[in-house]
This record gives structure tokens, C-alpha cells and sequence, in this order.
């Protein structure tokens, strides 16, 4: 199974402290739908682009954010 995806708002200028995660699709559907309700943002190919650069693995995010990995938790 891919592991999961991370968006987190906070990477972006602004007050938002949503952040994504699921399965690339399900981050993918849930963040584009997010930015379009409450940033005001139109759907499309310079959205998407934009957002490509703010995917993240779970676990890279995790490590950037200083929480233990899945692996270091359960140990």
C-alpha cells in the first residue's frame, strides 16, 4: 500500500492551519476542494501546479514537524 499524503496549509501565506492527510487521491480531492470553499481559489492546471509543490509523505512531514515516525511510536 502507497503511504500517505500530507497537505498542510500552513505552508502557505495566511492564517489557515488545515492540514490534509490521506491517501494521495483522497489529499489530492480534499485539499483542491478546501482551497476552492475558503481561499477562494478557481479549480484548474495553475492550482494544481501550484499545489503539486506542497505534497508531502506523511512520514517526511512527521519528521520535518518533529513527531516520531509510525515505526519510533509504536516502539
Amino acid at each position: 500500500m502507497a503511504g500517505r499524503k500530507v497537505f498542510d496549509c500552513r505552508d502557505f501565506p495566511g492564517p489557515c492551519s488545515l492540514v490534509v492527510v490521506g491517501t494521495e487521491e483522497e489529499a489530492w480531492e480534499a485539499q483542491i476542494a478546501h482551497t476552492v470553499a475558503v481561499h477562494g481559489q478557481q479549480d484548474g492546471p495553475e492550482l494544481r501546479n501550484l499545489l503539486r509543490d506542497y505534497i508531502r509523505d506523511e512520514e517526511e512531514w512527521l519528521a520535518a514537524h518533529g513527531a516520531p515516525s509510525k515505526q519510533e511510536a509504536t516502539r
